[in-house]
């Protein structure tokens, strides 16, 4: 059987989805007598890193319990910081990484002169004024198929092709700033490297005419601060 699960967790006490969250999966499926096979995710979240709607799939020969009572039942066998939404059995073809269509990733930030506590481990706490109105005129020019190697830091996926479609790049203020991103598929600390250089767009350390320079550079040096990893969250895969 092709299980798959709907997962949300907090990032803040684990260094990224492997081996962090997939170990305490992993444990609590054993725990439960469930042979499995090899866990694959829709997204690499990073240490710290939040999940909304993380998917993951796995094989497995048998149940011991239906497949309606999965979330219950190991849920109780999971850190309180991780918990399965939904489980269900798909055609052994589904693949969670490999038939991922598209993904939405939500960050948050917080520009107040003190955080609230509450927001510490959720929000990067920026306590600068930004021009918001500059920075929701920028995040237009990330939409579209483009190269975004300029915002791809060092490391395995500097070797690969970096083109991706973004659909959605947008920015509300609620009780923080809120950018919400929707694209294809996403490189390493893409998503965090995009917020931190409209965050400078917003604090003038970037002006808006330089965008076009950045992209064609293909030069990471160029374009903003990487967002801390705890105010971001994957918010919905789609398929």
């Amino acid at each position: 059987m092709n299980i798959v699960l709907l997962l949300s967790y907090e990032g803040t006490r684990y260094q990224g989805f492997t081996p962090g969250i997939v170990s305490c999966l992993e444990k609590a499926l054993a725990s439960h007598q469930i042979t499995f096979s090899k866990i694959q995710a829709a997204s690499r979240t990073d240490a710290k890193v939040h999940a909304k709607g993380q998917v993951v799939n796995f094989f497995t020969p048998k149940l011991p319990f239906p497949i309606e009572k999965f979330p219950l039942i190991i849920n109780h066998s999971l850190p309180e910081d991780i918990r399965i939404l939904e489980a269900r059995i798909k055609d052994n073809s589904f693949h969670a990484t490999l038939d991922a269509k598209s993904k939405e990733y939500c960050y948050y930030l917080s520009t107040d002169n003190v955080q609230l506590p509450f927001e510490r481990n959720f929000a990067w706490h920026y306590p600068v004024a930004l021009d918001l109105t500059l920075m929701q005129k920028a995040s237009e020019y990330f939409i579209g198929e483009k190269d975004f190697t300029s915002f791809v830091n060092q490391g395995s996926d500097r070797d690969m092709k970096t083109l991706s479609t973004i659909t959605k790049c947008s920015i509300e203020k609620k009780s923080c700033v809120i950018f919400t991103i929707h694209g294809s598929h996403f490189h390493y600390k893409m998503v965090r490297n995009i917020v931190g250089t409209l965050v400078y767009i917003g604090q003038g350390k970037i002006k808006i005419e330089e965008l076009k320079t950045i992209f064609s550079s293909s030069d990471r040096t160029l374009s903003g601060i990487t967002a801390p990893a705890h105010g971001l969250v994957l918010n919905k895969v789609h398929y």
